[in-house]
């Protein structure tokens, strides 16, 4: 999929992949998207996923007037995500707790930054100001203003991206995060 050509004539591309459930907290960006949108700034949020919480969402894109600026794809095959990565801008992580989040590193592997909230792999695989923004969990004005940054900034846009591009990952795996993980428990 190029999201550039199914939804043309779009400032930005904003992208989140995940389970449509109350943890991964997405009503945060949707939220945080219409502070975006009453600045008519033309950007869309597509959002790759199904779960329980899809109708809620629903209905807050409908309460919002943001019909037009999100996108509900649905679930799609993993293999089919290589191409959302590759013609986003930006992927969200607006979890409000996470293990691991795979999605981040998937991202960060196909050079595109991540505004996400401080779980997960923030701080070790997305560096705050180098491949992406790390906010505050749950703080719906500095994920907006995050959001903003990034849509006005080119020269942060173009920063993230390039630090994105240079990533070494400092894991090879899942696995290998686990095992690390465990090891250093361990050590204390």
């Amino acid at each position: 999929i190029d999201l550039k050509k199914k939804y043309p004539r779009r400032s930005l591309y904003f992208l989140i992949v995940g389970r449509l459930s109350r943890e991964k907290n997405i009503l945060l960006a949707i939220k945080a998207f219409k502070d975006i949108a009453v600045k008519n700034i033309d950007a869309i949020l597509v959002i790759v996923g199904d779960g329980p919480e899809r109708k809620n969402l629903e209905l807050k894109m409908k309460d919002l007037g943001l019909e037009n600026n999100i996108k509900l794809e649905g679930a799609v095959l993993e293999n089919d995500l290589g191409g959302y990565y590759r013609s986003a801008d930006a992927l969200l992580v607006t979890s409000n707790y996470e293990g691991y989040s795979l999605v981040a590193v998937e991202a960060v592997g196909n050079a595109l930054p991540v505004i996400m909230t401080d779980v997960g792999v923030a701080g070790e695989v997305v560096k705050n100001g180098v491949n992406g923004i790390i906010v505050p969990v749950g703080n719906k004005n500095l994920f907006s203003m995050a959001l903003e940054n990034f849509l006005t900034d080119s020269n942060l846009r173009a920063r993230l991206i390039e630090g994105a591009r240079n990533t070494k990952m400092p894991y090879k795996s899942f696995e290998d995060y686990r095992d690390k993980l465990i090891l250093s428990f361990k050590q204390c």
